[in-house]
């Protein structure tokens, strides 16, 4: 079944991403505002949101898991190449302002193997996605991609729960990933085996089920809506669960995403400037580092404080709203038409009808 598209969800991935750049510059200036400065809470909405739109328009399944796999793969995989490739270009002069940066702040000194190990194995890694089931490489480029792999390990998992779902429904299937992931984590404690940043699928699986819960709930009766609200709260705070008001925060982001499924009045999230700060989120979140880290060194010279943290958001901010719409303008969208008309080839091949022009259509 075709779901209406719910346009507040873009304004949500565009408060996301500002959350985390946000709370980035606030980290690496030093100066923070409580809740803003966790940027790992902007990406737990992300992760909420990617399993709630997967679940919301499971539909799109009926193309088959290869149409899937593709679609999500062009989403993903173009920008994200030509930032890895900007990242290992650039990392000797990054790593070169992250110490300066360190040295400001009295901070520890970073890794350098997250900044200049441009090896064959770290890059096949990054290129195949796989880096994120591995501590080390799930760390190790100066992206924040840790998280993409971790989109990627949910986007190969989905179909397999769609077709589960299908024979046994969504709530065995959520309970039964969740156990999965809650054994697998058990297993990493007992061994020892620890990764840098919760990179490995089994490490988030509660909040991506969280998302799918709200997605199965949205056309739910008032009272299995309050039962699945209640059963993602549970799962929200396993099988890794930030402590203290990290805890409570994101609590309090569950019952507001739930809210505005339900109540499906996106007020100023629904505003044209949002819906287009959604639309380029994904820029947003993969550049913002490669200008951060260079600003703030630079401006750490002239100021400090709040001082520095203001004209190095507003100087790496501008640039990376710019170098956003530009990346979402001329890689992301002309990814998105191509992986679309693969899959139309795809499906032509399935149906055995003639297949549409190279040139014809838009994903």
């Amino acid at each position: 079944m075709e779901r209406q598209r719910i346009d507040s969800l873009d304004g949500l991935r565009g408060i996301a991403a500002l959350w985390v750049l946000v709370g980035h510059a606030m980290g690496l200036t030093g100066w923070g505002v409580p809740v803003i400065d966790r940027p790992a809470l902007g990406v737990d909405l992300f992760i909420i949101l990617s399993g709630f739109l997967m679940a919301y328009h499971y539909g799109e399944m009926r193309k088959g898991a290869a149409a899937f796999w593709a679609k999500r793969f062009f989403r993903i995989a173009p920008l994200y190449y030509v930032c890895l490739a900007a990242a290992l270009i650039l990392g000797p002069e990054l790593y070169a302002d992250r110490m300066a940066i360190d040295a400001m702040r009295g901070a520890s000194p970073q890794a350098s193997s997250r900044y200049l190990d441009a090896s064959p194995t770290n890059i096949a890694m990054h290129v195949s996605f796989l880096f994120g089931i591995f501590p080390s490489h799930a760390f190790r480029t100066p992206l924040p991609d840790w998280s993409i792999g971790l989109e990627m390990q949910f986007y190969a998992i989905f179909p397999l729960l769609v077709l589960a779902a299908k024979k046994w429904g969504w709530l065995c299937v959520i309970l039964t990933a969740f156990l999965i992931g809650w054994s697998a984590v058990m297993g990493l404690r007992l061994s020892g085996m620890e990764f840098p940043m919760p990179s490995f699928l089994p490490l988030k699986i509660g909040l991506f089920l969280v998302g799918v819960l709200c997605a199965i709930s949205a056309d739910a009766s008032r009272e299995r809506k309050i039962a699945y609200l209640l059963l993602a709260v549970l799962l929200s705070q396993f099988p890794s669960a930030p402590n203290g008001t990290d805890q409570l925060i994101r609590l309090i982001i569950i019952l507001a995403f739930f809210a505005l499924i339900y109540s499906r009045k996106g007020g100023f999230l629904d505003s044209r400037i949002m819906r287009g700060l959604g639309e380029i989120s994904y820029g947003c979140y993969l550049i913002h580092l490669l200008l951060l880290i260079p600003a703030i060194a630079y401006w750490a010279e002239y100021f400090e404080g709040w001082q520095l943290f203001a004209v190095s958001l507003a100087s790496a901010g501008a640039a990376t709203l710019a170098l956003s719409w530009i990346a979402y303008r001329f890689i992301e969208l002309p990814g998105i038409a191509i992986g679309g008309r693969i899959i139309a080839l795809m499906q032509a091949r399935r149906t055995g009808a003639k297949p549409l022009s190279w040139r014809a259509g838009k994903s």
